[in-house]
Order: C-alpha cells, then structure tokens, then sequence
C-alpha cells in the first residue's frame, strides 16, 4: 500500500491507502466521511494506471483488512449507490474501494447535497449550520493537536529509555573497573 495525500472538508490533512496494484483506497474509520467532495478525481489522476493489474476488482473473492486481518464485509447501504462495490471492515471500521469507485461514490455524494441545498434554508437554519461547523472545526483542530502530542509523548517516551539504557550501559562499565 502507498500514502496518498489529500484533505478534509476543513483543510485538515489525511492520508489514504492506495494499492499500488489495483488502485484500490482503503480508509481508516472516519476517513471517508471527513475527505473533501472532489478528491477522488485529483487521487485517480495522480495514479500510474498503466502499472495496474488488469481485471483486479474485488468479485467474490474474500478480501482482508489491510490493518488487522479481519474479513472485509460487502455494504448494502442507502449512503452508498448501488452501482458500486465497498468493503467495510466491522472490526476498524476501515471501507475498501476498487479503482474509480470512490469516484463515483463522491459524485452520487454531491448530486445528494445539490437535492438538498435546493431547499431553502431559513435563517435559523443557516445560524444553527454555521454554528455546528464552528464546533465541528474546533474540533477537528482539538483532534490534530492531540494526534501531535501522542505522537510527541511516544518519541518522548523512546528518547527516555534510549537514554536510561546507554546510563544502565555506563554503570555496568564503571562498576566493572
């Protein structure tokens, strides 16, 4: 699997899996849902599909979760159209999709946001959106400082006992003098 880069509706980085044979996407839990409208057509550009495997779509054969081993399970979902394939993974909660099926799965997301924004919104729709994207952004950044301070906590933890293991080295080699 390789690192494909892209962002959140919010600008927040993700990174998504993507089979260097098929083409396929593989998102952890949330995502899917967090990826920015429109950024399947930047991932399939970006990829060689030259290098592909011909004829390498998920059929019948039984697929597992690229993070823990887990059997991927079809979705039959109303969230999902039916022209498509996706594998969820009941353990994670990792999904899995063929080449160009998050495409299309975005585009049926789109056309169901534009049904939606038809509607009129009053104004005290407008406010109370307005306001749950403010948390919803807080939020997102509360998440991102967190992820940077496990992330600074673990390489802390690993300097610590890199460092009490060469101190345990130097008493061993002073106690034998």
């Amino acid at each position: 699997m390789g690192e494909v880069r892209t962002s959140s509706n919010y600008g927040i980085p993700i990174v998504i899996d993507q089979c260097k044979d098929c083409g396929g996407l593989w998102f952890d839990e949330e995502e899917l849902y967090r990826t920015r409208h429109g950024v399947a057509f930047e991932i399939d550009k970006e990829l060689n599909t030259e290098n592909l495997r011909r004829f390498s779509y998920m059929q019948e054969k039984i697929m597992v979760c690229p993070k823990d081993g887990s059997v991927l399970n079809d979705i039959k979902e109303s969230c999902f159209p039916e022209n498509i394939k996706v594998k969820l993974c009941r353990k994670c909660w990792g999904f899995w999709f063929n080449y160009g099926e998050f495409g299309k799965y975005q585009e049926y997301r789109i056309n169901k946001l534009k049904i939606v924004d038809k509607r009129k919104e009053t104004e005290e729709e407008r406010l109370a959106r307005e306001k749950m994207d403010k948390k919803i952004v807080g939020l997102v950044k509360l998440f991102g400082s967190l992820e940077r301070e496990k992330s600074y906590e673990k390489e802390k933890n690993q300097a610590m006992n890199f460092f009490y293991v060469l101190w345990m080295l130097f008493r061993i080699l002073v106690a034998r003098k």
